[in-house]
């Protein structure tokens, strides 16, 4: 979608650049943080879950690059969307 959008001379507003919360850096394979939130329902943080552990193994692989570059995982998401020349702008509404 970004390449016809640039092809066009189009705005791209990006949402999300966290992942819906996983990129916070909150959830890390060590961590025992649960959600805080009533609005976050508990399934979808659930560690158990085959899908959330994949996101987690993935977070992990992000944070090394991030922490090799003395960056948060927020900063490295943010930066990896705002800094892409078809973004114009980024959201979060994590």
């Amino acid at each position: 979608m970004i390449p016809t959008v640039q092809r066009h001379g189009m705005g791209t507003l990006t949402y999300s650049p966290l992942g819906g919360g996983w990129l916070s850096g909150r959830w890390r394979k060590d961590s025992a943080s649960t959600p805080t939130s009533s609005a976050r329902p508990g399934a979808r943080f659930d560690m158990t879950s085959p899908a959330n552990q994949r996101k987690l193994h993935i977070v992990e692989e992000l944070a090394q690059p991030a922490e090799q570059a003395g960056l948060s995982l927020i900063e490295l998401a943010i930066a990896f969307v705002i800094n892409h020349p078809g973004v114009t702008a980024a959201v979060n509404m994590d």
